[in-house]
């Protein structure tokens, strides 16, 4: 990749995002420093603007924050990335600390500034101008005011195959279930709570896309009736009635256009490969994620997955990698389909 101009401003813009701890990355992948109108001119003096630190060493992570806008100066080209400076006394150090500073404004990660990062440097990525629809987590099936039925995922899976796809240059649109995960500003984010609200949103969404993933660990069951009252506790046992719910990636199979590329999860704790194939001809699938949340390093909540990728043509399996890079591979996968 050919050096870019990191340009520093001291202006706000109508969509102000943090961007935080990325100094240090963008000098390792070449970016250079241009601070205009400013009386910071020097690298090393853009560095004590940071509690004091002075040249050649770098803050600890979370306490650089930095501030990129949709306004583009007519004197600087589209190809730079534009971070203006607004250091507020004393300087922040997290996302918490700003958020009061931007009354209103939603304060993105160093996550999701890497990403805008990653994919303004890649210019045109093989997802460019398509529109690809994910759903994650889990959903949450009520049984009463108090309780409900739910599953371990937490939505990570899904996160990293949205970010993946940005960065390729896709326009994303995540369908989310009840998660703590905190979504990047740059996604088209929808939040449900059921399987019925899940299988809603992708129904309205999934005429639209280029490319749907099915991430999410949808309910099969739902209570049949959800008390308006807390059940009591009474002795012996308690039996409850539970209907099927619609099968998302079933319906989305049945609709598939010509297209469309339509890839699911499997979840299996035998025979993975045997029982994630017939899966994949059964919903007339174009790929499939399989993975067992048994192996080492694979499964629900932890940061790495294992899996392995099965289409009509043949099997990939990857070694155990961090989920942002498993997408990454998915994603290279679905588009060569």
């Amino acid at each position: 990749m050919k050096p870019e101009t990191v340009y520093c401003k001291n202006l706000c813009g109508p969509r102000i995002y943090h961007a935080a701890p990325l100094l240090r990355e963008l000098s390792r992948q070449g970016f250079a420093l241009l601070v205009e109108e400013s009386g910071f001119k020097t690298h090393e003096d853009f560095w004590r603007l940071f509690k004091g630190t002075g040249p050649g060493k770098y803050p600890p992570e979370e306490q650089v924050q930095m501030w990129f806008v949709d306004e583009w100066p007519r004197s600087v080209s589209k190809n730079t990335l534009i971070v203006p400076v607004d250091i507020q006394e004393p300087c922040p150090e997290s996302r918490k600390d700003i958020a009061p500073l931007l009354p209103g404004q939603i304060v993105p990660t160093a996550d999701e500034v890497r990403d805008r990062i990653l994919r303004m440097s890649a210019k045109e990525g093989p997802l460019t101008g398509k529109k690809v629809l994910i759903n994650a987590g889990p959903t949450v099936e009520d049984l009463d005011p108090v309780r409900f039925f739910s599953n371990r995922s937490t939505g990570k899976m899904g996160l990293a195959l949205a970010r993946a796809a940005y960065v390729m240059g896709a326009d994303v649109t995540l369908v989310a279930g009840p998660t703590s995960l905190f979504f990047p500003t740059y996604l088209n984010l929808i939040r449900v709570r059921s399987a019925a609200g899940m299988f809603s949103a992708v129904r309205e969404q999934f005429p639209n896309c280029d490319m749907f993933i099915a991430a999410a660990a949808v309910a099969d069951f739902t209570p049949e009736n959800v008390r308006q009252h807390k059940i009591k506790k009474t002795e012996g046992k308690m039996f409850l009635e539970m209907r099927r719910t619609t099968d998302i990636l079933k319906y989305a199979g049945e609709q598939k256009k010509a297209n469309q590329t339509l890839i699911g999860f499997s979840v299996e704790t035998t025979e993975l490969t045997r029982n994630s194939r017939q899966k994949l001809y059964r919903k007339n699938l174009d790929m499939i994620v399989a993975n067992n949340p048994l192996s080492e390093g694979a499964g629900f909540a932890g940061d790495t997955n294992r899996v392995t990728l099965i289409s009509r043509e043949g099997e990939r399996k990857l070694g155990k990698l961090s989920k942002l890079k498993t997408a990454g591979i998915i994603l290279q996968e679905a588009a060569k389909l």
